[in-house]
């Protein structure tokens, strides 16, 4: 049985009695398994109960134990459900166990086992709590418990018969005995007398089997002390030969130590041939590299390639790795010592050599800005691809020399800025003033009354001003003084009386064209500087988002802001070590003047003409944008960068060019005394509109300008309302429809869809002033007989019926023939023709209106007419009284006034 076979194979071993088990099933479905939770007790004086879980892997292999627990570390034992049907229970340790048992009837015997064990084995306070369980019945059993039973046997939840079977052999035999003895088997006595005979045979058998084999006994024994004795002499012999072979073998081992010693100290001496060669491959570099190093051509490709190889061979032979105890050889120090003294000597000659180089770019570069002055119109920077191609073969030398010597290396770094930057600074400059000429003597070409003639010696005279750079280059920032002086006071003369220079879109066009032209001519130039620099000097580089807060000039004057950013680059190029210096840093310090004149050149196009600043905002907002979007940002045009700063300064000033036009648009006054038409700030809103549309098109700027748009038309608006509240001479419905209707067709034919709405309200409020119009000055037609018909009409809401008015005496017939026959029809033509006139000469020329308005009164006098028949119709049924003049006599009155004036 399954308890007899878990005692003997598992804990009889251990020295453990078992005293209850219980069948449990673990997971679900077809992976479900069994195992055995069995309660055991050491057989020693402490008895320490175990509550252990076993397996029999298979059929055919012992049971084993899984998992082992102490009975003191239960912490509790949950019935889950005291029902007697539920088979699952809880035992608490470290963690909780769940388990399921085959019977339920086992997991009570189980549960009881542990009750009765805790409390015989376990003190107070260490019991585990028994939870969801019958804890009154368990109660009862406990009462009945024999301690004494408890060490001996197993408990009643696993009690069995201590029953064995009986082996096949065993049962073969036993069978065979009944068979002999079938016939006494019913009498206890002649059966026990039968088996005690055949026992007395056996025994005599066994004792006579023993005395025969005595003989042979004594055969075996004499056999084995002849064999000691052949065993002693073997090993006499073996100690002779010991003996003889004691000499032999100390010579052996002495032969054997000299051996080894001799291959420990060939291995030692190859070692030392191998680490003896190693090293002096390692710090060799040889002579002809040595021959390069010193007296190596700097000027010819081939040679400068071999250079450049013989330095980076120095360069891996003074930095190969050696253990300490080779670095204080004195033949290695020695070594050092030489590279040394080799790389500081090729140093010198590197670095002069590239000084001369630097230096003649900067001479050539004087040299074409002479050619330049010769020709000032020639509007192109000269490209420096050539220097560069000369140059970028130094540039692994560069590289090799920055990890030599950083001190030499950013000497190189400061003389090529400081030659550059000067070249760069004076052709910047000068191309900057020959764009500014061209453009000032193109709108002076367009300006009557407007005499500006600028020569070098004028413009070198008025340069006392002090120059707006902080370079304190007075002779190249001079002129441009000159030029933003004039220009300023050119736009000044023109301010008092309008918003400034007006030019033409031919001119707004051929500065947008110069403005261009600038930047295609600066961004090409500036990529090609940064990209020779960043792979010349092995530099990092660094992209910047727009402009920086600190670098913004804010209201500082031009004066201090250029100041403190060359002061702060200098103090910056004095402290940083090579691995500090940047693409973009470098150019700043090469380009260091490329900022300022930029902003020069955008304040000098807006005091040109205030609509160039829109035209610069949207080509800076798409360089920059080109620049953002670019799948390389880290490669983008320093140009970028500095637009992206400038860009501040060009919505600034367009936003000053609309509050400006805000402005005067709300201080707008017209002359009273006459005729006041389409007002200058609705003109000018269209002309505003009109091109900015032309230059807005495909530009990302479009919230800016509508931003721009509304605050305009709002201004227009309430000039709109200001001024024709206040005139005097034009009636103000004709202001507003007048107006309204000019914006209303402009806005529709523009098609700005921020001003939609607007453009709605204006439609609307002209369709209402003209209503107001055509009522005020039309009147009463036929004053007297419109005060008698408004005289019917009040008495018909009074309630009198419509039969009964012509009993009234004021009303009567004979009064309404009296009033008709003073408006006869020459009469009422005149009258027309008089009102008219007062129409014409309200109403401009140049907006179109006046058939409009008179078509107006002309449905409005009709209507009159209209109503006044009818009411007579109906007041004076079958009088016949009529009009003194027909509909048709009026519809031709009014075509024959139209047609006479028109």
């Amino acid at each position: 049985m399954a308890t007899t076979a878990l005692q003997q194979e598992v804990f009889s071993p251990e020295r453990e009695r078992l005293v209850g088990l219980v069948l449990v099933m673990t997971g679900g479905g077809r992976k479900r398994k069994q195992s055995y939770l069995c309660v055991t007790v050491s057989s020693d004086h402490a008895q320490q109960a175990y509550i252990h879980k076993v397996k029999k892997p298979s059929e055919k292999e012992p049971y084993k134990k899984k998992t082992s627990w102490k009975l003191q570390d239960l912490r509790e034992v949950d019935g889950k459900d005291p029902s007697p049907e539920n088979c699952d229970f809880d035992l608490r340790f470290d963690k909780v166990y769940k388990w399921t048992a085959a019977r339920a009837s086992e997991k009570k015997a189980f549960v009881l086992c542990l009750w009765k064990l805790c409390h015989k084995l376990l003190g107070k306070g260490k019991k585990p709590e028994f939870v969801n369980v019958n804890k009154q019945k368990l109660e009862e059993q406990l009462k009945t418990f024999d301690p004494s039973r408890f060490g001996a046997t197993v408990t009643p939840a696993v009690v069995e018969e201590e029953y064995q079977e009986l082996t096949p052999k065993e049962e073969a035999d036993l069978e065979r005995i009944l068979t002999t003895c079938n016939s006494s088997i019913g009498n206890a006595e002649a059966f026990t007398d039968t088996l005690v005979e055949q026992l007395d045979e056996l025994d005599m058998a066994n004792r006579t089997a023993i005395l025969k084999s005595e003989n042979e006994v004594d055969a075996l024994l004499k056999t084995m002390d002849s064999a000691l004795q052949e065993l002693d002499k073997v090993d006499h012999e073996m100690e002779t030969y010991d003996c003889l072979l004691q000499d032999v073998r100390e010579a052996v081992e002495e032969m054997d130590d000299k051996d080894k010693q001799l291959q420990i100290e060939d291995e030692n001496y190859r070692r030392l041939l191998e680490e003896v060669q190693s090293l002096v491959d390692k710090l060799d570099i040889g002579l002809e590299a040595e021959e390069l190093l010193r007296h190596g051509d700097l000027n010819n490709r081939t040679s400068l390639e071999r250079c450049t190889e013989a330095a980076l061979a120095l360069q891996r032979a003074r930095n190969v790795k050696l253990s300490p105890g080779m670095n204080m050889l004195s033949a290695v120090m020695q070594q050092k010592q030489s590279f040394n003294q080799l790389a500081w000597a090729f140093i010198k000659r590197l670095s002069t050599h590239l000084t001369g180089q630097f230096t003649k770019q900067g001479d050539d570069g004087m040299d074409v800005m002479g050619q330049r002055r010769a020709n000032p119109h020639l509007l192109v920077l000269r490209s420096h691809n050539s220097y560069h191609r000369e140059l970028l073969p130094y540039s692994k030398l560069m590289g090799w020399l920055r990890d030599v010597d950083a001190q030499q290396y950013v000497d190189l770094y400061k003389a090529y800025v400081s030659f550059l930057g000067k070249v760069y600074e004076k052709e910047i400059k000068e191309f900057m003033e020959s764009v500014k000429q061209s453009l000032l003597g193109k709108y002076h070409d367009h300006k009557k009354g407007f005499k500006l003639s600028i020569s070098n010696a004028s413009l070198v005279k008025s340069g006392s001003r002090e120059s707006l750079h902080s370079s304190g280059n007075r002779s190249s920032a001079a002129p441009s003084a000159s030029l933003l002086d004039l220009t300023s006071r050119f736009r000044d003369k023109h301010d008092s009386a309008s918003l400034g220079p007006t030019a033409s879109a031919e001119e707004r066009q051929k500065f947008d064209n110069a403005f261009v032209m600038v930047l295609e001519q600066l961004d090409p130039l500036c990529k090609d500087e940064q990209d020779f620099c960043t792979e010349f000097f092995a530099l990092k580089r660094e992209t910047d988002g727009g402009a920086d807060a600190k670098d913004t000039p804010g209201q500082d004057s031009p004066d201090s802001y250029w100041a403190r950013r060359k002061k702060s680059r200098s103090d910056k190029s004095a402290k940083s070590p090579a691995s500090a210096l940047t693409s973009k840093r470098m150019m700043e310090e090469i380009f260091s003047t490329l900022e300022f004149e930029l902003q020069r050149l955008i304040e000098f196009g807006d005091k040109l003409d205030g609509f160039n600043s829109l035209c610069m905002l949207v080509r800076v907002s798409q360089h920059v944008r080109l620049g953002k979007t670019s799948d390389d940002q880290a490669r983008a045009s320093y140009l970028s960068l500095c637009l992206g700063k400038h860009l501040i300064i060009v919505k600034r000033l367009f936003d000053n060019f609309v509050a400006g036009r805000v402005r005067w648009t709300e201080e707008l006054k017209v002359p009273k005394k006459h005729k006041c038409g389409i007002l200058p700030c609705v003109t000018k809103f269209e002309e505003f509109a009109t091109q900015a549309e032309d230059i807005i098109r495909g530009s990302d700027r479009r919230a800016d300008l509508d931003k721009a748009y509304k605050a305009l038309m709002d201004a227009t608006v309430g000039a709109i309302d200001r001024i024709s509240a206040d005139h005097q001479k034009t009636p103000s419905d004709v202001i507003v429809f007048e107006n309204f209707h000019h914006l209303s067709d402009m806005l529709a034919r523009l098609k700005i869809s921020c001003l939609d709405a607007i453009r709605d309200q204006a439609k609307q409020q002209y369709k209402v002033h003209v209503d107001s119009y055509v009522r005020t000055y039309l009147g009463k037609p036929l004053d007297k007989l419109s005060t008698f018909i408004e005289g019917i009409q009040n008495l018909v809401a009074s309630g009198v019926k419509h039969e009964e008015v012509g009993y009234q005496l004021a009303f009567s017939k004979a009064e309404l023939k009296k009033l008709i026959k003073e408006y006869p029809g020459e009469r009422v033509k005149r009258g027309l023709e008089l009102l008219y006139r007062k129409a014409e000469k309200h109403l401009c020329e140049e907006e179109n209106l006046l058939q409009v308005v008179w078509h107006s009164m002309q449905e409005k006098f009709l209507l009159h007419y209209k109503e006044y028949e009818e009411l007579v119709e109906k007041c004076y049924p079958g009088s016949k009284i009529m009009l003194e003049f027909s509909l048709d006599d009026l519809l031709s009155y009014f075509s024959m006034i139209a047609r006479q004036h028109y």
